[in-house]
């Protein structure tokens, strides 16, 4: 993967931020000055089963509009070849070079994310596009290998991994020159996360702050955690 984007200073630091319920982006768009210490912006795709406008559609505004770049979470497990490919043609088109795939590792006729992204090969390689792949609790590392194996470039780890099993993840990670993002939750106190962040800051690529409710809240985090690693 190129040295580039999101992981050129390391570690980085992402916001998770939900796109708007309704089709109308300027109640929800974040105030610039709140994203000045991340990175990019990991866009959900209608968490908790609660639709939400399409990742790629938030991603490509909020991308053109405050000049950060944006992971696009996609759910591909269950989906056909054809919907699949499309989407990455999309997400090329608008210029969204950061996808992450989800969910579907256990589906019936149809694709997980394992053979999507078999599928999406020729595909990303033609629009430029990197792709990740999240994990979460159980922890399957030969599922995880496997991801890699296929041509996932980014691990991003649920915050309820606990430091043992994120050692596991770095070790795949690296073997396979991809990256590894650990996700932080703002529900814990400041004191869980520095010690959270202390310990991880030799073993990830980046941090993801997950379960944002306040983005200015979440940006204040982001500031203390930079200085903690040194990243003025």
């Amino acid at each position: 993967m190129e040295e580039r984007g999101i992981f050129r200073r390391t570690p980085s630091f992402i916001v998770e931020l939900d796109p708007p319920l309704k089709p109308s982006f300027e109640s929800w768009f974040p105030h610039q000055k709140f994203l000045k210490p991340f990175d990019a912006v990991n866009l959900t795709d209608s968490p908790m089963g609660v639709p939400h406008v399409h990742s790629l559609a938030a991603g490509s505004l909020l991308q053109s509009r405050l000049k950060v770049p944006c992971l696009c979470n996609l759910r591909v497990g269950g989906l056909g070849r054809v919907e699949v490919k499309s989407m990455v043609l999309t997400a090329a088109a608008l210029g969204l070079k950061w996808l992450v795939f989800t969910r579907g590792d256990k589906s019936e006729g149809l694709l997980s994310v394992v053979e999507a992204l078999d599928e999406v090969e020729e595909v990303r390689r033609l629009g430029g596009v990197h792709i990740g792949v999240v994990c979460g609790k159980p922890v399957s590392l030969k599922l995880v290998e496997e991801k890699l194996a296929r041509g996932a470039e980014f691990i991003v780890a649920d915050s309820n991994l606990g430091l043992g099993e994120l050692r596991e993840l770095a070790r795949i990670v690296t073997r396979f020159s991809a990256k590894l993002v650990a996700g932080l939750s703002l529900k814990e106190d400041s004191e869980d996360l520095q010690e959270r962040v202390r310990r991880l800051e030799n073993l990830v690529d980046g941090f993801c702050l997950m379960w944002v409710e306040d983005l200015k809240k979440a940006a204040e985090v982001a500031w203390m955690l930079r200085e903690l690693v040194g990243r003025k």
